[in-house]
């Protein structure tokens, strides 16, 4: 994750690459919990759909899947 980049990306696409940041944080979630060897869910779609209509809720929760896995 680079969040500099990530930032920039997001104004010059208008936030498009935003959304799809999202989308994408889902999946690569569930290749880590399936790494680890535990039951993995595709959460991409929540992600993408809550990114875009609350972009903060969406960032709560990848933190705090990624702190349950960790």
């Amino acid at each position: 994750i680079n969040p500099g980049m990530d930032v920039i990306l997001s104004i010059v696409t208008c936030g498009i690459y935003g959304i799809i940041w999202f989308y994408k944080q889902g999946e690569k979630m569930k290749r880590l919990y399936e790494k680890k060897g535990l039951q993995a869910t595709d959460e991409g779609t929540i992600f993408l759909i809550l990114g875009i209509v609350f972009p903060l809720a969406a960032v709560y929760l990848i933190q705090d899947k990624l702190n349950k896995l960790y």
